[in-house]
């Protein structure tokens, strides 16, 4: 897990929906 998705993770202010659009797009950004 890199710092930018323990940043988005642990961010209050995301929703579920929000936070889990950011993660595919962090994995898919990053593989």
């Amino acid at each position: 897990m890199t710092g930018f998705e323990l940043v988005f993770i642990t961010d209050p202010a995301l929703s579920d929906k929000e936070l889990e659009s950011l993660q595919k797009n962090i994995k898919m950004s990053l593989s």
